[in-house]
Order: C-alpha cells, then structure tokens, then sequence
C-alpha cells in the first residue's frame, strides 16, 4: 500500500471551486485503490503553524484572508508561504508526493517522487484574465515547480497548449499522461419533475430557462453573460444566474433549466459543464476545454458557440440528444477517473 501526501491550496470545503473538488476526488479515488492519503492545505499549515516561533508564524495578511473568505487570493509569496510551511513536514513515510504545479512553488521535494497536475495553463489564459502581470508571473511558476516531476493534464488540450508553448519534442509530450476529470453520475442525474423543481426555484414553466453558474469574471464570460440579458429577447427567456449555492443544490438546479450557458474563454476540463450533462442539461459552451477544436454547431450534448454576438437559446433545439450519454461514451465518470489514477500511481511508485 502506498503512501500519497496531497498538496493543494485549498480545500472543496473551503472554497467548493473545481480544482478542490478534483482533490476530493481524488483522495477518493486513491482510498480505493488502497492507498494511503494525507492532504495538506495552507488550512492545515495555517492551523498546525499558527502558535510556532515568529519566523514561521503566519502572517497576518495571511491570516485575516483566511479567515474572511476561507481562501486567499493565488498571488506568488502567499503560495511561496504555504510551501515553506509544507517544507516541514517530515517526508519519510511518503512514496509519492502529488500537488498542482503551481502550488509546488518553493517546495523542496527532498528526492521524493512528485506528480505535477495541470489543470490549465497561465500561457494560453493570459489574453482572458483580467490580471495579465499575474498570468505571466504563474506561467514561469508553473514550469518552474514543475521540473523534475512526472506531468498529469486534465484534457489533451491542455497537454497540446503546454507542450506547444515550451517547444517539447514528441519523446517528451509522450511521458505527459492525460487523466481526465470524472463526474458523480449518481448524484448528477436526470430528474422527472422539472415542473415543481421550477415551481421551487420561482422559474416560470413557460419560458426557456438559461442557467449560467460561475465566477462573475470577465475570464469565465459573466460579460457576455451580462450582454446578453440585455438584448432584445430578453423578454421570452428566463436568464438565471443565482451565483454561489451550495453544491448539493446543482443536481436540481441542472434539472429545472433548459440550458447551462457557458461563455468560459478558457477551461481544462470543466466540472460545471460535465456535471449539467451528467443530469441530461444541454450545455452551450465555447470551444474550451475538452470542446477546444470542435467545430460551431450542434454536437451530442448541447452546442458550441464561439461567436456570441448572434445567439439566441430559443433557436437551439435538442432533438436527438443525450448529453448524459456523451458524458458516460467519453468517459468522463467518476470510475474511470479512479481506475486511471489508480494505475498512473502504481506504475510511478513500483517502477520508479
């Protein structure tokens, strides 16, 4: 049995964002398979260093961010702090040390075995964020805390963007491994009463419900989101964007709509968008993500769109759909994503 010390920023409690749900997921998955997991997060450094002597106590912008929004904002020293805290834990009893590439920056990995994951990449969404001095800093971060470890992507997109943006020759891109993200297909699945769910979220049942669930960013899309309630249908559409809900609520929320629009400029392989399909949703989304590349138009669960200024959900019918079946013929479920972590951690432990 395998020992696996997970490094990641955040928790899914803190936050409930799609990379912390990865790493939920992702202790799931290796519980499952036998392993032994220990997550570390700044929570746990922030709570286990918070009386140590002052040069390791924790900084007060720090602490006062922590205890405001249960995050903090992903800037270079406050990551660069989290690592010198995860620098002290004894890596001894672990085989394989796990963590985001960007939040290993300053981690002395001591000659432990280290998976670098890649949910995206700074490069390709530096034109989308708002903060592009911050994108460029990550950028030379993520490659940086990565060298020396064995890379995981979360799409072949992003495995294809990495490997295009630093010039990697095919010998080396072949190393890269690709596991994709998996959804709870139990707990995001179709619904029969979408009348009373409608009726419990106060939706009319006579118009086309879009639903658009994220951060209210320019990178996720919100400003297309925006504009388009402002147009001239927006009277024959219930446009709906309740914002942060607890997760638990989404199965019903996917259930009660007609459509997830998802304007997002760029995505690894979202969560938001596999957990719609998973309850049968159509998604209209841009060409990100595992869409990156698919043509204009209709597709097996829903449409891409990546010109919004002609758009209109009342032209998109779903006859012949089954985006609940995409999801399940691609594989992105929950199983699949356990089954594949399971034997990358086994063949990099046992063979290295």
């Amino acid at each position: 049995m395998s020992h696996i010390l997970l490094l990641t920023l955040s928790t899914f409690d803190d936050t409930q964002g799609g990379v912390e749900m990865w790493a939920d997921h992702l202790k799931t998955a290796l519980v499952k398979g036998k392993h032994r997991v220990t997550h570390w997060s700044l929570s746990t450094a922030i709570d286990r260093f918070r009386n140590a002597d002052g040069k390791n106590a924790v900084p007060p912008i720090i602490d006062s961010l922590q205890r405001e929004t249960g995050t903090v904002v992903l800037k270079p020293e406050l990551v660069w702090w989290m690592n010198q805290q995860f620098n002290r834990i004894d890596l001894t009893p672990f085989d394989l040390v796990i963590g985001n590439s960007d939040e290993l920056y300053g981690f002395d990995r001591r000659g432990k075995r280290t998976v670098s994951v890649f949910h995206g990449c700074y490069k390709g969404c530096g034109s989308h964020t708002e903060d592009l001095l911050y994108a460029s800093v990550y950028n030379d971060i993520q490659v940086l805390s990565s060298m020396g470890a064995r890379y995981v992507f979360v799409s072949e997109n992003s495995r294809a963007e990495f490997a295009s943006n630093f010039g990697a020759s095919d010998d080396v891109i072949n190393e890269w491994t690709v596991i994709p993200n998996g959804v709870d297909t139990r707990k995001f699945r179709p619904m029969k009463d979408k009348k009373q769910l409608r009726k419990k979220f106060n939706l009319r049942d006579d118009k086309v419900v879009a639903l658009y669930i994220g951060h209210r960013t320019k990178s996720k899309g919100f400003d297309i989101w925006v504009d388009l309630t402002k147009r001239e249908y927006s009277t024959d559409i219930n446009f709906w964007a309740p914002g942060n809900v607890p997760h638990d609520m989404l199965p019903e929320m996917f259930n009660a709509v007609d459509y997830l629009v998802f304007p997002s400029e760029y995505e690894g392989c979202p969560y938001t968008v596999l957990e719609a399909m998973s309850c049968g949703t159509p998604v209209i989304m841009t060409p990100t993500g595992f869409a990156s590349g698919m043509k204009d138009g209709q597709t097996e669960f829903g449409f891409i769109k990546s010109d919004w200024k002609r758009f209109n959900p009342i032209w998109y019918k779903t006859t012949g759909m089954d985006p609940r079946q995409w999801v399940m013929d691609n594989g992105f479920t929950l199983n699949r994503f356990a089954t594949d972590w399971d034997k990358f951690v086994k063949g990099v432990v046992d063979n290295e």
